[in-house]
């Protein structure tokens, strides 16, 4: 059931982005049961302003939950958070985990959540990767080059105004 108070509170005017975790296998037992209008409600209280949907997944293994869970269902989910999405200003769509969470602790949430990556605990990967890269028009960090460059941003905490530097490894940008 959606509450819409705390938004309701709103001025939409001054909005100029609206960020979503979007996890409906905590309502829906099977991705293909999610219904297309699931973000109906957001979009129609932000008209044509942008969304992003910062995190969104589907677990991959039946470890927890009275959902299904399984590659396949992951891929199922992928196809269908696109078109849930469609015709409407989404800007940014970010399935969160890549790669397996590799904390030991293994409480109920930590299993969830390591189930929701695109790579299996071995680090293969799942079919739903391959459909999400399809859907997507994505630039995908090659892991061979990830500790090749550095990234500083700075100043830390800043007053909306930063600076984003890239350089090589060995630059010192990184302290």
């Amino acid at each position: 059931t959606p509450y819409w108070n705390a938004f309701n509170a709103l001025d939409t005017g001054k909005i100029d982005i609206l960020g979503l975790t979007v996890y409906p296998f905590f309502n829906y037992a099977r991705a293909d049961s999610v219904p297309v209008s699931y973000l109906d409600g957001i979009f129609s209280r932000m008209g044509n302003k942008p969304v992003a949907i910062t995190e969104t997944g589907w677990p991959g293994d039946s470890l927890i939950g009275p959902w299904y869970a399984s590659p396949a269902e992951q891929a199922e989910y992928v196809n269908k958070i696109f078109s849930i999405i469609a015709g409407n200003n989404v800007e940014v769509v970010n399935w969160l985990f890549l790669n397996y969470l590799m904390d030991t602790t293994n409480t109920a949430e930590m299993l969830l959540f390591k189930s929701v990556a695109l790579r299996d605990s071995l680090g293969n990967d799942r079919s739903a990767l391959s459909v999400w890269l399809s859907q997507c028009n994505t630039t995908f960090i090659e892991e061979d080059n990830v500790n090749q460059e550095t990234v500083q941003i700075y100043p830390n905490p800043s007053n909306g105004n930063f600076q984003i530097t890239v350089g090589p490894k060995d630059s010192g940008l990184l302290r």
